[in-house]
């Protein structure tokens, strides 16, 4: 069915704004809220009542009705699906105000979209009296105002502050269709109005950092801190930020069913955001919300770097395919025997080469093209132009070949790649000489203790569990790293790289990642500027996170399955995407060189350590030198005494002849 658009007036056009205002934000279904009060009858407003749900369904749009009494957001029948009903209030009256007054300290009013027809003797000042319209929910009346008829948009910043309004749409008697605006939610709220909001953090340099000044207020500093200071400057509000309890992120105690640090200050509404990068793990992401990511890290295993790194022998192989060997060995071949056959030749042709009899000979001529590849000079320069020919192939060839080699080596060399003793957590597990610890009253601890993954739950066993002498803070984990034999950490990667120069030894991570992790500052569970401040997060501060699995861990997040930013257009979303600034990189790198200058060139050095085999293989041809000078001097010896003992046998048996004779 073909819907053609022809003029609305006043009484039919509200099938028309209600139609438009569900396409704008995205909605689902169509609930019309039945306000009519028990015992009361209005014959024109029942019918009235039943033409726009019948006007709806031509349109096609899914329709439903409820009365005020038996209304129930969390139930069924005011469900469309997995998108949010938009609620529609055709006849305003007493019984509407009292309902709204009763659920405005519930969700009810936060998430879905509401839609009420005033009367011209009705204000909006005057129905939403003592009624709290939170920052991030769609409250719009429909009020005539002469021939035209106006959406008004109403919100408020703060319980207790006054009330904001928006001239959201327009109809007039000279135009088709309804209008309304362009703009998007966030730029028709685009800041909170220097409201103040309190905070929480701790201090953990370089990430995060929280310093008393003089005047007893605390100020955050660090890479979140740097970050959250741009955007309270964007969204014009300010943070009075209160120290950390117990000096913690927060974890789960199992045992008494309750959460600590800065956790149980935010789930318990003490403040209403906390500055730190708190892991997004599931059992945290059902007491707070998460902004979007500011780092996608991991959780690694950090030791300390092996003493007595020294290149395998294989490694003064590696330089050379096995295939390129092989080239270079028929290409000593085949330069022994031009080499030999152009000498035999040249010595027929030419007198002169008659010197160089020794070389026409394979052996010879094998040893003068050895002394080629092995950078020794020849004592000897062939007189003919076809044997200087092969002599001059032969040490440009050799020339390329060392080149190459001693570039590949010294790389090698220079790169200093460790040999860990294991790749990650289950050959760790395995090993079972090394320590395994993490950070106590952490949300790896939490990880390790809630997992489901087998490797997980057997190193908790045999390593975590009702352990007490675990590290309360990264800098205590390194110190031990640093100072017990054989311990490992598992660390966050982002932080220990930050701390990782001024550690008194060289600290690795294993290749294989535990736990992939991405760090955001928390907020109250249900805050009404959590899509605010995550739409200026990925607005200016998209750094790694991918759109997609933002999306993902705020719908996770969400008390009732539902994704903020599901009522921006696929465009709106793509153009966050794009509109990535760069701040977060440009804050860090500031930071990073403030935190760590570099003093000096970072050269790569090649210590004794790294030449071992070389020094090995010299002293192993020193003493076979040795021990073959030994062995020759005594066949030497014995063959002089053998000739020596000849000697003196056949001189007696001559005497002896010659006195018979």
């Amino acid at each position: 069915m073909v819907r053609t658009l022809t003029p609305c007036t006043p009484k039919t056009c509200v099938s028309e704004i209600i139609r438009k205002v569900r396409d704008k934000y995205h909605h689902g279904c169509v609930i019309l809220v039945n306000t009519e009060e028990a015992g009361t009858s209005d014959f024109s407003g029942q019918q009235r009542f039943v033409k726009i749900t019948k006007h709806l369904y031509l349109l096609p749009i899914i329709v439903g009705a409820v009365t005020l009494n038996s209304f129930n957001y969390t139930s069924m029948q005011t469900r469309c699906n997995t998108k949010h009903p938009i609620f529609v209030v055709l006849s305003v009256n007493m019984a509407t105000k009292r309902f709204l007054q009763d659920v405005s300290p519930t969700p009810t009013l936060q998430y879905p979209c509401w839609l009420l027809f005033l009367t011209p003797d009705q204000t909006l000042e005057d129905l939403l009296e003592h009624v709290y319209l939170p920052f991030n929910s769609h409250f719009l009346s429909v009020a005539a105002d002469g021939d035209n008829i106006l959406l008004t948009e109403a919100y408020h910043v703060d319980r207790g502050g006054p009330l904001r309004t928006f001239r959201y749409g327009l109809w007039n008697a000279t135009e088709v269709d309804v209008t309304v605006s362009p703009l998007s939610v966030f730029e028709r709220r685009p800041h909170l109005h220097g409201l103040v909001i309190e905070g929480a953090s701790i201090n953990v340099p370089p990430i995060v950092g929280l310093d008393q000044g003089s005047d007893g207020v605390y100020r955050v500093g660090g890479l979140f801190g740097e970050i959250w200071k741009v955007l309270e400057k964007r969204v014009n509000f300010t943070t009075r930020l209160h120290p950390a309890r117990d000096n913690a992120y927060g974890i789960y105690n199992v045992s008494s069913g309750s959460w600590n640090g800065m956790m149980e200050m935010v789930r318990s509404g003490q403040v209403h955001v906390a500055i730190g990068d708190f892991s997004m793990t599931r059992r945290r992401s059902t007491e707070v919300g998460f902004l979007f990511p500011i780092i996608q890290t991991s959780y690694s295993v950090f030791i300390r770097v092996p003493s007595g790194q020294q290149l395998p022998w294989g490694g003064f192989f590696s330089p050379f395919a096995r295939d390129m060997w092989l080239g270079m060995g028929v290409c000593v071949l085949i330069l022994t025997a031009q080499w030999s056959v152009l000498c035999s030749v040249a010595k027929r042709l030419d007198s002169h080469e008659a010197s160089t009899s020794e070389r026409r000979h394979p052996g010879g001529s094998l040893l003068s093209v050895l002394r080629a590849f092995l950078a020794q000079g020849n004592d000897w320069i062939p007189e003919a132009m076809s044997c200087r020919l092969v002599f001059l192939t032969t040490y440009l060839t050799a020339l390329v070949m060392n080149a190459a080699y001693s570039a590949s080596l010294i790389s090698s060399l220079s790169r200093q790649t460790t040999v860990v003793p294991f790749q990650g957590l289950q050959q760790l597990y395995n090993d079972s000489t090394y320590s395994f610890v993490v950070i106590k009253k952490t949300a790896e601890y939490n990880s390790f203790q809630d997992s489901n993954d087998p490797m997980m739950i057997k190193a908790f066993i045999k390593y975590l569990k009702g352990k007490e002498d675990l590290p309360l803070n990264l800098g205590e984990a390194l110190d031990h790293i640093c100072t017990k034999s054989k311990y490992s950490a598992l660390l966050e990667l982002e932080q220990a790289k930050s701390v990782s120069s001024n550690i008194s030894c060289e600290i690795m991570a294993l290749p294989q990642e535990v736990i992939p992790v991405t760090l955001s500052p928390i907020v109250a569970k249900h805050s009404p500027y959590m899509e605010l401040l995550s739409y200026q997060f990925t607005s200016h501060f998209l750094f790694l996170v991918p759109l997609t699995k933002i999306e993902r861990d705020i719908s996770r997040s969400s008390p009732i399955g539902y994704a903020p930013f599901a009522s921006l257009s696929p465009s709106t979303l793509g153009l966050l995407k794009l509109r990535s600034s760069g701040i977060v990189v440009k804050i860090r790198r500031d930071l990073w060189s403030k935190v760590f200058p570099r003093t000096e060139a970072d050269y790569p050095v090649v210590s004794l350590i790294n030449v071992v085999p070389v020094l090995q293989l010299l002293f192993i041809g020193a003493a076979s030198s040795i021990l073959f000078l030994v062995v020759e001097i005594c066949c030497r010896q014995y063959s002089l005494g053998f000739k020596n003992n000849n000697k003196k046998k056949t001189s007696r048996r001559y005497h002896v002849k010659s006195r018979w004779v």
